[in-house]
């Protein structure tokens, strides 16, 4: 089990004690729950932002049909305001919209939601623009045309990279509420 020296009875225990930490954590948090162990993920949340229409609900469409869930923005300040009454976990951001440009949106974007991870999305690639939107918090590039399967896959990719930074968060919160297995085992013997 976990500790030498140890009873196996005590160590379940305190197992049992972690579980529920977590539980009730991940229930204030609205994210994930432990049972018996099993991690039981979210399922990825993906926003689409560009000001072409027609591009936006044909990509969103086909994404659908995939079983994603998508929401969608034609402008940098609609995506902003989606995300603060909406869990998004990746966004696909046009660099190049009228008003406030992709670039300004992921800065936004990476500010007030760090967690997010942002690929950026254009026809009008430049070494410039790719290398400013990686700089500015950017996951990853697109160019258009881009197939569905070039979407998902790069979305993928960020939504685990999303996943492994809570995971991280996760831990470091626990422990500074617990400082050792034997300080948990301690605890219950107390009670």
């Amino acid at each position: 089990m976990l500790c030498r020296g140890v009873s196996a009875r005590h160590q379940r225990r305190a197992l049992s004690g972690i579980v529920r930490l977590c539980n009730a954590q991940a229930a204030r948090e609205g994210q994930h729950n432990l049972e018996a162990g099993v991690i039981h993920m979210e399922t990825m949340k993906m926003m689409l932002v560009d000001d072409e229409e027609r591009f936006l609900s044909t990509t969103q469409k086909l994404l659908a049909k995939k079983g994603y869930e998508i929401l969608t923005a034609t402008s940098g300040p609609e995506a902003l305001d989606t995300m603060r009454r909406q869990t998004v976990h990746v966004v696909i951001l046009d660099v190049k919209m009228p008003g406030m440009d992709g670039i300004a949106v992921l800065k936004a974007i990476k500010r007030d939601y760090p967690l997010v991870e942002v690929i950026m999305l254009t026809g009008h690639a430049t070494v410039e623009s790719a290398v400013d939107g990686l700089k500015s918090g950017a996951i990853d590039y697109l160019m258009k045309p881009t197939s569905i399967d070039d979407i998902i896959a790069k979305a993928g990719e960020a939504f685990e990279k999303r996943q492994h930074h809570e995971e991280k968060i996760r831990v470091a919160q626990a422990r500074l509420i617990m400082k050792s297995p034997r300080q948990i085992i301690k605890e219950f013997e107390k009670q």
